[in-house]
């Protein structure tokens, strides 16, 4: 078997054009076989290692080890060393997830900086059959039902052994590695699934590891089945999710909204189980403005869409202008031009301009976004009305009334920009001057 293993490695790294090689290597005896394999396939490659001061004495003893052998081999390599425990308090995960985190930060840093091709790590088929089943324990889609995979980048040339053919193999070269002593530990997910789960299932189905490795694989074929579906419609939805929104006509004519919008909002930070609510609630047709928010966005349920809002802009305060009654021009926070007229002109209805009684106005004027609880006297009415109804009545779509803008003199308002002018203000035959406020978004 270790003479096809080195065959099929040296066909791989013959495809790829000057391979540069970090190996990322534990002490134990999976990192030993494939730091072994690597070490024939006559390629430049380098070595890394993260200590993570979880075991004392025996961390330093596998770190020395490594340590050694490099040095005989005049190889390079990059260590690094944490206090995993404290880092995983402070990341608030559990040590296992918080040192793979940590350890593959640190590779791609390596990588990066010195340029290697490729990643090699020493995972292997039980590795994978656990990672099934802790991903399956946890809840997940067929992606995380096709146990470890690999990438362009990544290569892990053992992952269809089983640990029992790694350490046959590794025995048979007599290979100096360590022994994890926190492997036999059944604390761990990881360790729980493997001692108490996998070797029961294997003594009761020797081949259960050939058998589930088939199952993944075919899981992964469906898997590619279900990319190709989804990739179409989320192509086919792409250019109104660019724009910020997806109509809610979309979204039912879809056979499987759920799984496409789960893909088409995965770059924007929201997750399966959000997305699952927010379709119940357009299934039910609850649309009441209700919020689903991720890191940099949110998502607003209006009246025909579902709105795409990044959080920084909807966050940010507005600020508020205060203008004289002179002429003068503003460019932020939209055109805005103030001209005083002598008479009434012509056309009271000229577009892109409001005409105000100059009398009836007190400086300063405050330019400023309108805010709940503003009301307003609109024209030919006796009473005020809320603004926030006005945009209701003229079915304002959420992003448009986070910027509709208005004017107040002395806390009465006196236009809203799009909307008109207050009764209160408005020109009367008796006006000897005329306040000219043209404008453009």
């Amino acid at each position: 078997m270790l003479e096809d293993l080195i065959h099929k490695t040296k066909e791989r790294l013959k495809t790829i054009e000057q391979p540069k090689l970090l190996l990322a290597v534990s002490g134990g005896v999976d990192s030993s076989l494939l730091w072994y394999l690597i070490d024939h396939c006559e390629v430049p490659y380098a070595l890394a290692h993260v200590n993570f001061s979880l075991r004392g004495k025996e961390s330093e003893r596998d770190e020395q080890l490594i340590k050694d052998k490099a040095k005989k081999l005049k190889l390079d390599l990059h260590l690094k060393r944490v206090d995993a425990a404290s880092e995983a308090q402070q990341m608030g995960l559990s040590i296992q997830e918080s040192a793979r985190k940590i350890r593959y930060a640190f590779f791609e840093e390596l990588m990066e900086k010195k340029q290697f091709t490729h990643l090699l790590t020493a995972h292997h088929l039980d590795d994978s059959f656990e990672t099934f089943l802790i991903n399956l324990n946890r809840g997940t889609g067929l992606k995380g039902l096709t146990g470890i995979n690999q990438s362009d980048k990544l290569w892990r040339p053992l992952l269809n052994c089983s640990k029992k053919e790694i350490r046959t193999m590794a025995e048979a070269l007599d290979l100096s590695y360590r022994e994890d002593a926190s492997n036999a530990e059944v604390n761990y997910l990881r360790n729980f699934f493997r001692h108490e789960i996998i070797a029961k299932w294997e003594s009761r189905n020797p081949q259960i590891l050939e058998t589930m490795q088939a199952n993944m694989q075919r899981i992964q074929e469906y898997q590619e089945l279900v990319d190709d579906y989804l990739d179409e419609k989320v192509n086919s939805l792409k250019e109104e999710v660019d724009q910020g929104y997806l109509s809610y006509n979309s979204i039912m004519q879809l056979k499987h909204p759920k799984l496409v919008m789960a893909e088409l909002f995965k770059p924007y930070g929201f997750n399966f189980d959000q997305l699952a609510d927010c379709l119940n609630l357009i299934q039910s047709k609850f649309l009441s403005g209700s919020k689903f928010i991720s890191a940099t966005h949110q998502l607003v349920l209006d009246r025909e869409k579902l709105l795409l809002l990044e959080t920084n802009k909807q966050t940010e305060k507005a600020v508020d202008y205060e203008l004289t009654l002179s002429p003068q021009r503003l460019t932020e926070p939209f055109y805005l031009d103030l001209t005083i007229l002598e008479q009434s002109p012509a056309d009271l209805q000229e577009q892109n301009s409001y005409f105000l009684d100059f009398e009836s106005l007190r400086e300063p004027l405050i330019l400023r976004k309108w805010q709940e609880g503003d009301r307003i006297q609109p024209l030919g009415m006796k009473g005020k009305k809320k603004v926030s109804d006005i945009l209701i009545d003229a079915k304002v779509s959420l992003p448009e009334k986070q910027n509709v803008w208005l004017v107040e003199s002395a806390g009465n308002i006196c236009l809203v920009f799009g909307f008109g002018i207050s009764e209160s203000f408005k020109v009367k035959s008796a006006s000897k001057k005329i306040l000219k406020v043209a404008w453009r978004q």
